[in-house]
């Protein structure tokens, strides 16, 4: 009997030692599996996301193709921006020797969230007008040289009737949307002889080639706002640099919000001014694939 007892003891072991072995086996497949699993879908978003920027890229070179009389500058235009009161001149293309990144910031285009937020502190710069300064190119040469290496260079756009209103949206203004984007914008175009380069108007509301040269630069990576998080995750996985990503954008209005505002101010602006519009803003629309119907 005892016999019998301990020969029933260890079939219960025997059995709950299968039934732990079966449990931890059932565990380590599914632990694979997921690995698996991660290892396939990690590469699938990259490669979406690799795609889209080769579409972009592409957009740029087919418009630079065609339209390359109006938009190839001689000399990329640098030192562009005025400060109030004529004393500092700065430009929107700015390099980070020691991370080898070159960025162009176009305004209302998320321009504060990457030079508050990211480039600043990569360049240990304290204030932005000391990071602009200090980091800016001021001649071609320079900017030949920094070409060579290779950078990772990169920008944002958004749709053009969006940046308009945001740069309206920046400050209190006594005019209607409607009526800044005619005054700003409509006037000042048509009173400007040389239209490369505009300038007449605001800085905050010039073409986007104007800032940054899309086809004397090839750039790395196109940014859009309707993507800036998930790109800005991007550029700095490719720069190797670890980061916590912002939630919020820095210094403005996007989303839903921003769309709403522009769909309301455009309600007030007639169809030939709206086509003015189109006709000063016609290569973002084309390099970056933006509706100009949309609004």
């Amino acid at each position: 009997t005892s016999i019998q007892i301990r020969t029933n003891n260890m079939d219960e072991r025997r059995e709950k030692c299968l039934s732990y072995l079966m449990m931890f086996s059932s565990m380590f497949v599914l632990t694979l599996l997921y690995q698996k699993a991660k290892i396939h879908t990690a590469p699938s978003a990259l490669e979406e996301w690799s795609q889209l920027q080769a579409q972009r890229l592409s957009g740029i070179e087919e418009v630079c193709k065609t339209q390359h009389p109006d938009l190839l500058y001689e000399d990329v235009p640098l030192i562009e921006w005025v400060e109030p009161g004529g004393k500092d001149t700065y430009s929107s293309i700015t390099y980070i020797p020691e991370h080898n990144i070159l960025y162009c910031g176009i305004p209302k285009c998320g321009s504060t969230t990457w030079i508050e937020g990211t480039l600043m502190k990569l360049a240990s710069s304290n204030q932005r007008m000391e990071y602009v300064l200090d980091h800016q190119i001021k001649d071609m040469e320079t900017l030949n040289k920094i070409l060579d290496k290779n950078p990772v260079s990169f920008f944002t756009v958004r749709h053009p009737f969006e940046r308009l209103v945001s740069a309206y949206l920046m400050k209190q203004r006594s005019a209607t949307c409607a009526e800044f984007i005619v005054q700003e914008v409509l006037m000042k175009a048509n009173s400007t002889e040389n239209k490369r380069f505009l300038r007449e108007m605001e800085p905050h509301l010039l073409p986007s080639n104007i800032y940054c040269s899309f086809c004397n630069i090839r750039y790395s990576v196109v940014s859009k706002m309707e993507t800036f998080n998930e790109d800005k995750v991007r550029i700095m996985d490719i720069l190797g640099i670890e980061t916590e990503e912002e939630k919020q954008r820095l210094g403005g209005n996007s989303g839903d919000s921003i769309q709403n505002r522009t769909m309301d101010c455009f309600k007030n602006i007639t169809l030939n001014d709206k086509s003015a519009l189109v006709e000063i803003y016609k290569y973002d629309f084309a390099m970056f694939g933006y509706d100009p119907h949309f609004y």
